[in-house]
């Protein structure tokens, strides 16, 4: 026991706890120094821990917030926060879609921290934790080690990001105890995709990209806290608590939330939302496939296809991209594949020079796209942001385009 205090201690002076004690060469001032910082280290209240969690950025990576570990000694004035960040590069999206983004474990000063978020008008809440002395040391202990030891390592928003490496860090000091939850929301049990409305709550078209873009791998259920996230961190660990190996508990939360730094930006939901959005589209294609099914094609119409179609072959694309050469676990499938592709449009663009098969490619696009929103219930990305108003859109046009090619083959001859 002793030694591993006089390590702590060696920690703390490297990180300038007594930099600014006088130094002594008498061996007894030394002994007593050091019996009374061992002693020191042995109340609950020589560091204090805080688990901090940032409100959501506006980039689409950031939108789910961010989350950190404060550790304080405020008898040496020290005050550190310890975060696992992405490393942020001009291809930062591109990395992630791909799987290559990584991570660095980080030690700033709390008041770097605070002013890095300031500058972005992003707000941090932090939450303190109810640790013993022992745990304090042991998880200080852990995070100088990733800080200081462990370099580069990948960052996965599934399995190894900013909430999971600082509860992770937590577990390690509790040791054998475990962190027991209660209360937990229903999202919080199921899939990754399943937490989309309560992680994108205010961010509805970060949630309609995410959905569209992560494949089967989000319809994988983890273990709960692999589903944490910092919107529901505090919220969650307020309720939790620290189940010993004898089965005592204890809260895991040490006192009420505070406010570590005001919002300047408050986040207001998005004023349309996909869903608003592709419901007019839908009324849109409605109208217009309506006045083409009675008067013939319109130059409106041939505008509306064409537009859908172009989004429809960008994203079929990507899709295609990510499933071919992206390394990250989400990405290995996806179910919208077989309706974004850039099929549709090509087939559109011969659709004079190639009636006949053009004609029945429509027939089948069109059976494609109503299967899949009959079968919404069972395909997880057609539950959410719209999506299954934004196929019925391209049902009722591609519907259309068969019937302009089937009408324009029937128009009686002249003798």
């Amino acid at each position: 026991m002793q030694i591993r205090l006089v390590a702590i201690l060696f920690v703390l002076l490297a990180c300038g706890g007594l930099a600014a004690q006088e130094p002594t060469d008498a061996p007894a001032d030394e002994a007593r120094r050091l019996e009374q910082m061992q002693a020191d280290m042995q109340r609950d209240d020589y560091i204090a821990v805080s688990i901090l969690t940032a409100s959501p950025g506006q980039p689409v990576y950031s939108a789910a917030g961010h989350a950190a570990l404060r550790m304080t000694c405020p008898q040496h004035g020290i005050d550190y926060c310890y975060e696992f960040d992405n490393i942020v590069s001009p291809q930062l999206m591109a990395d992630f879609l791909l799987g290559r983004m990584q991570g660095l474990f980080v030690r700033r000063q709390t008041a770097d921290f605070i002013d890095r978020y300031r500058q972005e008008g992003r707000g941090i809440t932090g939450l303190p934790l109810n640790l013993t002395a022992d745990e304090d040391i042991r998880l200080w202990q852990v995070l100088d080690y990733c800080a200081d030891s462990v370099g580069l390592q990948p960052f996965d928003m599934m399995s190894h990001q900013c909430v999971s490496t600082m509860v992770g860090a937590v577990k390690e000091a509790i040791a054998n105890a475990r962190i027991s939850y209660h209360g937990t929301p229903e999202a919080l049990h199921g899939t990754y995709r399943g937490t989309f409305p309560l992680m994108f709550k205010r961010a509805p078209w970060a949630a309609f990209v995410w959905n569209l873009l992560m494949g089967t791998g989000f319809d994988t259920e983890p273990p709960h806290e692999l589903l944490l996230f910092p919107a529901v961190l505090i919220d969650e660990w307020q309720r939790a608590t620290i189940v010993g190996t004898d089965g005592a508990e204890r809260p895991l939360a040490a006192g009420a939330p505070y406010v570590l730094l005001a919002a300047a930006i408050i986040d207001k939901p998005a004023a349309v939302t996909p869903t608003l959005l592709f419901a007019i589209l839908l009324a849109v294609a409605i109208v217009v496939t309506l006045w083409e099914w009675r008067r013939g094609p319109l130059p409106a119409g041939r505008l509306l296809d064409g537009v859908l179609l172009s989004g429809v072959t960008l994203v079929g694309l990507l899709l295609a991209y990510l499933i071919i050469f992206s390394h990250h676990a989400a990405t290995s499938w996806n179910w919208l594949f077989p309706v974004f592709s850039p099929l549709p449009a090509l087939v559109w663009l011969m659709r004079r020079s190639c009636p006949v098969a053009c004609r029945r490619f429509w027939a089948v696009a069109t059976l494609v796209l109503l299967a899949y929103c009959l079968l919404t219930p069972v395909i997880p990305q057609m539950q959410h942001g719209g999506m299954l108003l934004l196929l019925l859109t391209l049902a009722v046009r591609t519907s259309t385009i068969y019937h302009n090619i089937i009408k324009s083959h029937l128009k009686p001859s002249t003798a």
